[in-house]
């Protein structure tokens, strides 16, 4: 079954259009964080491609900021980590296969 996309009705996506032309934008560093002020200021749902589409029709834009590597860490290497701090205080000591994973090149 595949999932139904959400439809924004033609009031409400004014309504996210005149939201996206009266709000600060300077502090929103992505679509999604657009969407979830959208929905709590509109009180109605505001999927991230809505806001898009507002922006382009009204011409305004966001600075999307890439997340640096540094936070964005690989999700195995967090688990990894995780996974050898618990071992840790569990009293065993890690492998050396999830050592290397947690010191792999390329990770902060």
């Amino acid at each position: 079954m595949t999932p139904k996309k959400h439809v924004t009705s033609h009031a409400n996506f004014y309504r996210v259009c005149e939201w996206v032309t009266t709000t600060d934008l300077t502090k929103i560093h992505s679509f999604d964080e657009a969407a979830i002020a959208a929905t709590k200021a509109l009180n109605f749902t505001v999927p991230h491609y809505t806001v898009k589409s507002a922006l382009e029709a009204t011409g305004k834009s966001i600075n999307v900021v890439r997340k640096r590597s540094s936070k964005n860490r690989d999700r195995v290497v967090v688990l990894a980590t995780e996974l050898a701090a618990l071992m840790r205080e569990l009293g065993k000591e890690p492998s050396a296969e999830l050592l290397s994973v947690i010191n792999r090149k390329g990770t902060p």
